[in-house]
C-alpha cells in the first residue's frame, strides 16, 4: 500500500540564533510588533541541568550555556530565539552568500510595507542578524 500524502500542515515555528539576544528581542519586538512569551531564559548546566535533560536534550553535552526567548507572530508562527553562550556563538565573517544552502529570509505581511519599511530604515542599527 503507498504511504499516504501529509496534509498541508501549518508551520508552528523556526528557531534562530544570535550573538545578542536582548537586542534581537527587542528589535523584533519594538519594530515589528512581535510578543514575547514568556521572559528572556538564562540556563547554565552547571546551576540547574534539567532544561538540558528535557527541552534542550537535542543539543550535545559541550552545551552548556544559552539564553533563550520564544516570540509570536500575528498569525501565531512561533521564532525561538537562541544565544548559545558557552560555547559562544559566533556571527557570520561574510556578507550573506546566496550560492550557499540553507533559510535566508523571513517575510512579514503589513498592510501599510511602506511605513513599516521607514520604521526599519530609521533603526540606527541593523536588524540583529541570525547565525543560522
Amino acid at each position: 500500500m503507498p504511504p499516504q500524502k501529509s496534509s498541508n500542515l501549518a508551520i508552528n515555528h523556526i528557531a534562530i540564533s544570535c550573538v545578542d539576544l536582548p537586542a534581537l528581542v527587542e528589535w523584533y519586538t519594538d519594530v515589528l510588533g512581535f510578543e514575547l512569551v514568556g521572559e528572556v531564559q538564562h540556563h547554565k548546566r552547571s546551576e540547574d541541568p534539567t532544561p538540558f535533560d528535557t527541552i534542550f536534550v537535542s543539543y550535545p553535552p559541550s552545551l552548556e550555556e544559552l539564553k533563550f526567548a520564544i516570540l509570536t507572530s500575528g498569525n501565531g508562527v512561533g521564532i525561538e530565539c537562541f544565544q548559545f553562550i558557552d560555547p559562544p556563538c559566533k556571527p557570520r565573517d561574510e556578507e550573506f552568500e546566496f550560492a550557499r544552502a540553507g533559510v535566508f529570509h523571513i517575510c512579514v505581511t503589513d498592510s501599510n510595507p511602506e511605513v513599516l519599511m521607514e520604521k526599519v530604515h530609521e533603526q540606527e542599527e541593523a536588524p540583529p542578524q541570525a547565525v543560522s
